[in-house]
């Protein structure tokens, strides 16, 4: 058993906010433990031995909150000050990616190195001091965690900056920007919005939407909105194919859970019509979506994969020279420590990797800021590190769905419920506004654009609408009008200013 004592203003957290957290074990593969508060102590009971590391919430004051890690800590009898730890495991990922980008002699990097010499040096002297007061250590710890978070992000823009000149300078192709689009929305003024921000659409084709009873298949909307984007030369992203959210799958295809032969034949006959209607209109096609994360036919790990080479397979026969995507949805994994019938992302794209799957790319997703599972926020040094660990398996990636608050309005209209204060989940440097929204999306992009694997950077949702998952994420509100993070992608997108209003009289296209 794993246990940490926690202070704040230097006297004992009575109880700490277990929202989110969870164990992990090697490789940041999570842990099925319990974690509970008891004496001022947290106690997280492992199912398995061996050193763990803790993930939780932590409010680190103007520096923002964030979901945190520890490094994995061996079990003793004496609690580990949970400050300290977290600390020492920002600095331990801060020192290995200054080596893994080569900045320790980087002539340019001299104001970064400076300054992470100086959080060094300040969590040496709170490790001293926690020997004999916790509770000053503690404070100190903080201290040194949000100056590291701070020099973190410093660290990975300063390393993004150097890459994008790079990139510009190779003469490459450049990074594709696009939104996903509300297949029900086909009004003039909505698709205007939409062409002045986006190079590409993303086209979702539910399952349950194009076709809700068997062999009753409806594609209207889908087909709109690919002439639409002929018309406009806009690129096309579509799917994806399979996936098992509940929200995806038709209920007719419930009944043959049990019969896999069965399933396996509907889900190719499904993904051959689709992609038959659509070869010669859409670039790229998203496979699978999050078949890593959520389960809810119960199959095993290696039906799984049977039907993710089935759909790849599909795919790549009917449509060759179009790009093949899974999706790593959830990419921190948390789901794992909770649902042994999931997979965790990493080990998903190495099975995927190792085991032949034809397909060209990954897409993550990149949804923070409300209190659910997956969704808590992140720092930017940890996004920019998620990415990196892709690298090694040699295949391009999209960055999909992004989408973070531009309010803390609690809407229970959303898909989560709204039953939770947006604020639980965390904030980045400050509360969620449209500023910020809009300085979360140009550091993301700025970080996209410098992985040069990297070929696609998709907003999640063009306008505010009931249901969506992210609250107050459209670049737009739900009457249309734009938010600052509309006007500086489309500055960002391709140093354009912001498009006049459009003309609310033409008629729907």
């Amino acid at each position: 058993m794993l246990q940490f004592e926690a202070y704040r203003n230097g006297r004992p957290v009575q109880q700490v906010d277990l929202s989110g957290a969870y164990l992990f074990g090697q490789d940041e593969i999570p842990l099925r433990a319990d974690l509970v508060t008891d004496e001022q102590k947290i106690r997280c009971m492992k199912r398995m031995p061996g050193p763990a590391g803790l993930a939780i919430t932590w409010d680190l004051g103007g520096a923002g909150c964030y979901l945190l890690t520890t490094t994995r800590l061996p079990e003793r009898a004496k609690p580990y000050l949970l400050n300290l730890e977290l600390a020492r495991a920002q600095l331990t990922r801060l020192y290995q990616k200054r080596e893994d980008w080569a900045l320790f002699d980087h002539p340019k990097a001299k104001t970064v190195n400076a300054a992470f010499r100086e959080v060094h040096d300040l969590f040496v002297e709170a490790l001293r001091v926690s020997v004999f007061d916790p509770a000053e250590g503690a404070r100190l710890a903080d201290a040194c965690l949000a100056r590291a978070l701070t020099v973190g992000e410093k660290t990975a823009m300063f390393h993004a900056d150097r890459l994008v000149l790079k990139r510009s300078a190779a003469g490459g192709p450049g990074l594709a920007v696009g939104c996903r689009v509300d297949p029900e929305r086909l009004d003039a003024e909505y698709q205007q919005r939409l062409e002045a921000c986006a190079d590409f659409i993303h086209i979702p084709i539910p399952w349950k939407v194009v076709e809700p009873t068997e062999r009753a298949c409806r594609f209207s909307h889908v087909d709109a909105w690919c002439n639409w984007a002929a018309r406009r030369q806009k690129g096309v992203h579509a799917g994806p194919l399979l996936s098992f959210a509940p929200d995806y799958l038709p209920d007719w295809l419930r009944v043959w859970k049990s019969d896999f032969e069965s399933l396996q034949t509907q889900v190719a006959g499904h993904v051959r019509r689709v992609v038959e209607r659509y070869a010669d209109r859409v670039g790229v096609w998203h496979v699978l979506g999050g078949v890593n994360a959520c389960n809810s036919l119960e199959l095993s790990f290696d039906r799984i994969m049977e039907l993710s080479r089935t759909c790849c397979q599909i795919v790549k026969t009917l449509a060759p020279r179009c790009e093949a995507v899974l999706e790593l949805a959830l990419p921190w994994g948390e789901y794992y420590a909770h649902n042994p019938r999931t997979i965790p992302p990493l080990l998903f794209a190495d099975t995927a990797y190792q085991n032949d799957l034809r397909f060209d790319a990954f897409a993550v997703p990149l949804e923070m800021g409300i209190p659910v599972e997956g969704r808590y926020v992140r720092d930017l040094l940890q996004v920019s590190t998620l990415l990196d660990n892709l690298l090694p398996h040699g295949k391009r990636v999209h960055i999909t769905a992004c989408a973070v608050p531009s309010s803390v309005r609690v809407d229970p209209r959303d898909a989560w419920g709204g039953t939770k204060s947006i604020s639980e989940a965390g904030r980045w440097h400050d509360v969620w506004s449209e500023a910020v929204q809009s300085r979360w999306m140009q550091s993301v992009l700025q970080l996209t654009v410098s992985k040069p694997f990297v070929d696609s950077f998709c907003w999640g949702r063009l306008a505010d609408a009931p249901g969506q998952v992210i609250p107050h994420a459209g670049l737009c509100g739900p009457d249309l009008q734009p938010k600052q993070t509309y006007a500086d992608l489309c500055r960002l997108r391709g140093g354009e200013d912001l498009p006049e209003e459009p003309d609310k009289s033409q008629e729907k296209e």
